[in-house]
C-alpha cells in the first residue's frame, strides 16, 4: 500500500535542513506575501518554492496535491462568482 505521505528520503539538501529552518520558511511564506500584498510577491514566492521542490527532486510528488486544491480553488471561485455577482476578483 502506497503512502499518503509527502515526505521522500532523497539526501537532498532540503532533507538535511534543520526542522526550524523549515518552519521558519512556512512561516515567512505565509507572512511576506500577505504583508506585502503584492501580486509580484506571491508569483516570486511560488517560483522560488517551485525552484526549491525541484532541486529537492520532489517535484513529481506534489503534483496530486496542487492538483486537488486547484480543482477546491476553482469552485471556490465559481461558488463565489455565482453568489455573489456584482463582486470584481481582481488579478
Amino acid at each position: 500500500m502506497k503512502s499518503l505521505s509527502l515526505y521522500e528520503e532523497k539526501g537532498s539538501f532540503l532533507n538535511k535542513l534543520d526542522s526550524t529552518v523549515k518552519i521558519l520558511y512556512v512561516v515567512a511564506a505565509i507572512l511576506i506575501p500577505a504583508v506585502l500584498g503584492n501580486n509580484w510577491v506571491h508569483g516570486a514566492w511560488i517560483a522560488l518554492s517551485t525552484v526549491l521542490l525541484m532541486a529537492g527532486g520532489v517535484i513529481k510528488k506534489t503534483v496530486p496535491v496542487i492538483g486537488v486544491s486547484g480543482v477546491v480553488l476553482v469552485s471556490i471561485i465559481i461558488i463565489q462568482g455565482m453568489r455573489r455577482s456584482h463582486s470584481v476578483l481582481r488579478i
